[in-house]
């Protein structure tokens, strides 16, 4: 998750980019998309949409392995070793700078393209000239050479663009610093210009040689790409995962910047939830006030600092993932920059493995909710040690469908399926419009409980009551009083507090577009979604970073990441987190190189989605995994090429048994033979997502 997200999120600002950020298939000139093809290839959205870009003439450029459904509609597949995407990306921002097709007026304006950096005194770090906001510690002034009073001026943090300097004076930043401008004793450069420099090496030849394709395929769709306005490189969705994959996708982030194709017809666009939230978020601090919701990475950091600062808990420890990161950044190993979306330190501190402080973190009481670790993060056989753990005396399940962690709770009570919740409420999925859909609860068919129900359940019972109905009215911005009264009489009539979230939520949609909540509620019952605001009465009023800044660390869109030269800051360089951008090898297996040669039984691995499976919930839905299974091995088997079949005699139906050479993993399946793959590599359906 964090190699697709991550990427994006340095420049844009997203937290969770691939439903964040929205490609405009439906109306890209050109589309480049990469890896497994996940977001063209199983069904949501994101298919109709690109469907309609087809319809509309949209040329499509596809990288991957594998001749897929989404690259059987391409006019140009180029079947690239795994992993190896990050190159091919280099080589197209290579054609887009030297041959100056970037937008320079977007660049200049609404990105910190032209900040004035320096370089490191050692290694391959540049840092930006920055002042910090002597409140919050954070960035409060950059510098750019203004061509208006040819000199260097202060611009303010966080902001939408480079307009004016920190005394109100209209700016015009230079892309291009001066030959020879100092800063004090440092010469400075513009970001744009370190960027620049990273890129000469990054010809088709060099990419050719690593992506293992034609050199002259790869020089023409550099060229084509960096020539046609309304390019766009496809966000992507779930991928397969290699140690390149944050920079593989800021790679992809930073060509849709410099192309200006942000919020903009074509590129990528915010969807309509994350811009709501954006808006509240900039309107709440202008006004003076603090906000209760923060979008994309703003939410990010503010929750990881939330769960990760031991002074803001009673008990005076962070975290589990913080705590384990700590304790192995002490030990001089590799721990997490980020740790709130981690299992991290989880199968250690279960089994007594972990410490903080000089005091042993144990983990005692595990609560799953909808949860399944034993396929995350972590391999199946470390997540059964840590469960069979008797250093865990209590271990309670909350799900709807039976899966591997269930089999290791001591107690599993049974969710609500989602048709039989009353407080569903939400944004449209990837939606560029701004729609909220209903669904109207079903009677419960199985004794279970909504999982808020649980909540309120467990807060009254620590006597956090009172506190987790102020949290709750806090995120959502909500008079806490009037919650309380709601959620009192759910509770006090036996009905479940997801009907009084539900009415709180109408409440407030009522009170903004000024309509009668009964109204309202016609219309729910009826057609189940209410349209808000359509896409251009968004962009009129909230577009980003054109009207709103974006929810990055400087109100910009980053070409320098902020947050990753803070995470270098404070943990040391790193070239997955190379604020600018570093090339790095997919690391497939230990010091393999590209020009390695395999052995007779070993393979480049990818996984993908097919059509009938898009999340893991999809493989437990009866009627898709029968419309999966019709389709056979070609949905189920092991993808394997023929001539390297014939090495191992194997033909389609045998069983075979697939080892990680790193883990010692297996798994077994049936041979699918296909010319559809490229010969180093086997593919599997991942239900992931």
């Amino acid at each position: 998750m964090v190699g697709q997200h991550f990427g994006p999120n340095s420049v844009v600002g997203s937290f969770n980019a691939h439903d964040e950020i929205i490609s405009d298939y439906a109306n890209a000139k050109l589309i480049l998309t990469l890896r497994a093809s996940a977001s063209l290839t199983s069904a949501s959205g994101r298919t109709r949409r690109f469907t309609d870009g087809l319809r509309k003439g949209a040329k499509v450029i596809l990288l991957d392995p594998r001749r897929s459904e989404a690259a059987a509609k391409a006019d140009v597949w180029l079947p690239i070793k795994p992993g190896t995407d990050q190159a091919v990306l280099l080589a197209v921002l290579r054609e887009i700078i030297q041959r100056k097709t970037y937008n320079a007026d977007f660049l200049t304006t609404y990105t910190n393209a032209p900040f004035l950096a320096m370089a490191a005194p050692k290694g391959p770090m540049v840092q930006m000239a920055m002042k910090p906001n002597e409140k919050t510690g954070r960035p409060g002034e950059f510098y750019v050479y203004d061509e208006n009073s040819q000199s260097i001026v202060a611009l303010p943090a966080p902001m939408n663009g480079n307009f004016k300097d920190v005394n109100g004076n209209p700016v015009k930043p230079a892309l291009f610093a001066p030959e020879g401008l100092m800063m004090g004793d440092k010469p400075v450069k513009t970001a744009f210009q370190f960027l620049a420099a990273k890129v000469p090496d990054f010809t088709p030849d060099w990419a050719a040689a690593i992506a293992d394709v034609p050199a002259a395929s790869i020089a023409a769709i550099a060229e084509e790409f960096a020539t046609t306005p309304g390019a766009m490189v496809d966000s992507g969705w779930y991928d397969s995962r290699f140690d390149n994959s944050i920079q593989t996708w800021r790679v992809a982030a930073l060509i849709q910047a410099l192309t200006g194709n942000i919020d903009k017809e074509g590129g990528w666009y915010y969807n309509a939830s994350m811009r709501e939230v954006n808006t509240k978020f900039w309107d709440t601090l202008r006004a003076g006030k603090k906000p209760t919701m923060a979008p994309g990475m703003y939410m990010a950091l503010g929750m990881s600092n939330l769960f990760g600062t031991p002074d803001n808990w009673k008990h005076g420890v962070p975290n589990v993932a913080k705590a384990w990161s700590d304790q192995q950044w002490a030990a001089g190993k590799d721990g997490m920059a980020f740790t709130m979306v981690h299992y991290g330190g989880y199968p250690e501190s279960m089994k007594g493995e972990l410490s903080y402080n000089g005091q042993p973190y144990q983990l005692k009481f595990i609560f799953l909710t909808a949860a399944n670790p034993m396929r995350s993060a972590y391999s199946d056989v470390t997540w059964k040690e840590a469960f069979s753990s008797e250093k865990v005396p209590l271990i309670v399940a909350y799900d709807l469908l039976p899966q591997d962690s269930l089999l290791y709770a001591d107690i599993i009570l049974p969710d609500n399926t989602y048709l039989e919740r009353g407080d569903q409420l939400y944004h449209g999925e990837q939606a560029k419009d701004l729609t909220l859909v209903a669904r109207n609860p079903i009677e419960p068919v199985v004794d279970g409980r909504h999982m808020l129900d649980i909540y309120f359940e467990l807060a009254d019972r620590f006597g956090k009551y009172d506190m987790y109905v102020q949290a709750m009215a806090n995120f959502f911005g909500w008079d806490a009083g009037a919650l309380k009264k709601s959620v009192d009489k759910a509770r006090a009539n036996g009905t479940s507090v997801g009907s009084a979230l539900h009415d709180m939520l109408i409440g407030g949609i009522a009170k903004k577009k000024n309509t009668p909540v009964e109204k309202l509620q016609k219309i729910f019952a009826e057609q189940g979604v209410l349209p808000v605001a359509s896409l251009d009465e968004q962009l009129e009023e909230a577009a980003i970073p054109y009207k709103y800044p974006a929810p990055t660390l400087t109100g910009r869109i980053e070409i320098y990441s902020i947050l990753f030269a803070g995470y270098t800051k404070k943990y040391g360089y790193k070239p997955n987190w190379d604020p600018l951008l570093a090339y790095m090898p997919p690391n497939w297996n230990g010091a393999l190189q590209p020009q390695d040669a395999l052995a007779d039984d070993e393979f480049y691995f990818i996984h993908g989605h097919i059509p009938t499976m898009s999340h893991t919930s999809t493989a437990n839905n009866d009627l898709l995994m029968a419309l999966t299974q019709q389709q056979g091995l070609i949905y189920t088997g092991v993808w394997i090429h023929p001539q390297r079949a014939a090495k191992l005699n194997l033909k389609t139906g045998d069983e075979i048994t697939l080892q990680n050479n790193d883990s010692g993993q297996q798994v077994n399946g049936k041979a699918y033979l296909t010319e559809l793959i490229r010969p180093d590599t086997i593919y599997i359906t991942s239900a992931l997502g």
